[in-house]
């Protein structure tokens, strides 16, 4: 990664995480216009690629998210939601492909974790019920591989992962747009449900020449994150 990537990174990540404090700073301030809470759930988490081929090879990942929220009332019917979040994403391949030497037998997962902001704009159209949209920026924490594939023994033999290290096979910075409703009581508790689609390529690197994807790739296929939450959480009124 260049020196400039990592400074547009790290001024894009600062920019939100300023956002972030501002509002909770602003929540002290005036608490009636800002809640502040947290939330967790779980991610419905797959990739969508030019190549159609390597959809059908990889699976979505059930995975957790968890973090902070910050939702400033601007009247009745709008707000916006400031969000800090730990998120994996990732995916799954188990199936057998046939080839001359023998059959390859892929049992593998991967787990990509983030930090990532989302920004909400939120507009209750029912009395605590609200669809939202909004962009969100991802930061890179680790990526990860675990299981196997079973090789011939022309071609080597069985491969073991054990929660290999790929985050340099990963862009550093993943941009979206997140699209949801939610649904909050009286007494703080709420429920939403969002659908994350990552506008910016995450693959770094030539994937056609990793024996996880088994040749399904072109160097110049793009990857993005596809994700589906599903959170539970709790504002302090």
């Amino acid at each position: 990664m260049s020196f400039i990537n990592f400074k547009d990174n790290y001024l894009i990540m600062k920019k939100f995480v300023l956002v972030l404090i501002a509002l909770f700073t602003l929540s002290i301030v005036n608490a009636q216009d800002i809640s502040v809470g947290v939330k967790a759930g779980i991610n419905y988490a797959g990739t969508l690629t030019s190549d159609a081929t390597y959809n059908d090879y990889f699976d979505a990942v059930i995975a957790p998210h968890f973090g902070v929220v910050a939702d400033y009332a601007l009247n009745n019917d709008f707000s916006v939601q400031a969000e800090l979040l730990y998120s994996t994403s990732g995916f799954n391949r188990s199936d057998t492909v046939e080839t001359l030497a023998g059959d390859i037998t892929y049992d593998l997962t991967g787990k990509v974790n983030y930090l990532t902001i989302p920004i909400m704009a939120k507009y209750y159209f029912v009395d605590g019920l609200s669809l939202e949209a909004g962009p969100y920026v991802g930061f890179l924490l680790s990526a990860a591989l675990d299981g196997s594939v079973e090789l011939p023994d022309l071609l080597g033999g069985t491969q073991e992962f054990d929660k290999e290290d790929m985050k340099e096979d990963y862009n550093t910075t993943d941009i979206g747009l997140g699209v949801g409703a939610s649904y909050e009581m009286d007494n703080g508790i709420f429920v939403s449900l969002r659908y994350n689609l990552g506008l910016t390529d995450i693959n770094a690197e030539d994937l056609s020449e990793i024996p996880v994807t088994d040749g399904a790739l072109d160097k110049d296929d793009t990857i993005k994150n596809n994700i589906f939450q599903f959170s539970v959480g709790y504002k302090f009124m």
